[in-house]
């Protein structure tokens, strides 16, 4: 069941994945260095739009799928959906006086308002797809993201093929591939009902009681999802404010490299999170070794997707080529992401700790903060800033583990200094030897820690098997 489950979120996650590497492939190949660093400078904003939800879909997911929840039946999510939308817009019309009220150049203003467009969009469409991944009907949230990036794709290559050059058209294709795959997701929601509407509907008392809740136990992990993208996000910022729009560009292309790597397993969450979340705490204590030895390997073997990458800068954006020691700081990257999205975050929000998850986001943050500042503002040097990114998230995934380990009485400093050790060991050997020296020195380094470590984990990994009965259930919507 889990790997069902597992299967259907990385189709998703596929389809999103497949979007992106097309963006930035038909972005950087066709647009001018100012336009993709907008297109760049839109999708950065877009990746904050959740704040204004309020935590009310985290925490309508976060109820769905506990033990004693599920979605509400038909007639009462058409009721919060049409009051959620109507709460979105709301936010939206005083956003647009407020960016059509203040100065600033035409370009960043259409920028601004796409963003806001996205924000209406994409909220209610993470509102019904909560509704779907909470009742583990992940095959039709699957086609209706595939649906969502087709039709994007689609419109990006027409776009490209007349050679439009503006990042709008981009802003369009996105905004337009967003409505389809919500209005497929809605019409479904329709369909399912049959005939008629099941359930009472509730008033708009009902809806505001209800999203009161939500809100509530939303929030903090709303909270804490925006505060770790800022780990990032943060100097991301004073780098377009120090180095102007075409080096953001620059930085966030590298950037997209990564979060490529990481749409590709992220997504394992979705299907770990309803499983865990039924599980008693000492049963997620046995089931921690078995995941973190599997999130392990995944998240060291993920460096040698560094080797292939650097090939196809190289081959296909020449702009770039010269700038990879920018993708290999970022790439370890890779390593911390993977460890917070899939393994520590589906911990503990298992274990109804997302107020600790916002302490945890908060700390990295500040001490991002003070790199941004340090890198930007006193060394004022790009690569510094760059290095500070690296930095701040394995702050970040450190703090989170210890704050797991010690929620679940278990030690994670070993395998923490093992990860550590590996970036460190990673970034040296390649800044130092040629690419396939450096390729062949890292299959090297995992092939002995296969032999060192590898029946220790041939065990927990079996281990894991024991397990499977505790994974699965589901609820209808």
């Amino acid at each position: 069941m889990l790997a069902k489950r597992a299967g259907y979120a990385i189709l998703a996650s596929a389809a999103t994945l497949a979007a992106t590497a097309l963006a930035l492939l038909l972005g950087a190949k066709t647009l001018p260095d100012w336009s993709f660093g907008y297109w760049q400078l839109y999708l950065f904003y877009t990746s904050f739009v959740g704040v204004f939800h309020l935590g009310w879909v985290d925490g309508a997911y976060l109820r769905w799928v506990s033990a004693d929840g599920g979605p509400p039946q038909q007639g009462r999510l058409s009721r919060q959906l049409a009051v959620f939308a109507g709460f979105q817009m709301l936010i939206a019309c005083v956003l647009v006086a407020a960016i059509l009220a203040s100065p600033g150049d035409a370009d960043r203003r259409v920028v601004l308002l796409g963003a806001v467009a996205s924000l209406v969009l994409s909220n209610l469409r993470g509102l019904v797809y909560a509704a779907f991944q909470a009742a583990a009907r992940l095959r039709e949230y699957a086609r209706f993201s595939v649906a969502d990036r087709a039709v994007f794709m689609a419109s990006i290559v027409a776009v490209s093929v007349f050679r439009n050059g503006s990042f709008a058209a981009f802003v369009c294709a996105d905004l337009l591939g967003i409505s389809v795959g919500l209005t497929f997701a809605l019409l479904r929601l329709r369909l399912a009902s049959g005939p008629h509407v099941t359930g009472e509907p509730w008033s708009v008392v009902d809806v505001a009681r209800d999203a009161k809740q939500s809100i509530r136990r939303g929030f903090p992990l709303m909270a804490a999802n925006i505060a770790g993208m800022l780990t990032i996000g943060i100097v991301r910022w004073a780098i377009e404010l120090e180095w102007g729009i075409a080096t953001f560009g620059q930085v966030s292309f590298f950037m997209s490299i990564v979060n490529i790597v990481l749409g590709l397993l992220g997504p394992i969450s979705l299907a770990l999170l309803p499983s865990l979340a039924r599980l008693e705490p000492a049963k997620l204590r046995e089931l921690y070794p078995r995941v973190r030895a599997l999130v392990a390997v995944l998240s060291i073997s993920g460096l040698l997707l560094y080797f292939p990458g650097r090939l196809a800068v190289d081959a296909f954006f020449p702009t770039y080529s010269g700038q990879w020691v920018t993708l290999l700081v970022l790439f370890p990257v890779t390593i911390f992401s993977l460890r917070i999205v899939i393994f520590t975050n589906s911990f503990l929000k298992a274990m109804g700790r997302e107020v600790q998850m916002l302490m945890i986001n908060t700390v990295s943050v500040v001490v991002s903060g003070v790199l941004a500042y340090l890198s930007v503002a006193v060394v004022h040097s790009l690569m510094a800033a760059v290095a500070s990114m690296l930095v701040a998230a394995a702050v970040r995934a450190t703090l989170a583990e210890w704050v797991l380990g010690s929620a679940l009485d278990i030690s994670t400093w070993r395998t923490d200094a093992i990860e550590l050790a590996a970036v460190a060991a990673f970034l040296a050997s390649n800044l130092v030897l040629p690419p396939w020296v450096g390729l062949v020195a890292w299959v090297a380094t995992i092939a002995g820690a296969v032999l060192v470590g590898g029946q220790r984990l041939r065990g927990l990994l079996r281990g894991a098997g024991v397990h499977s009965r505790w994974l699965g259930g589901g609820s209808e919507i």
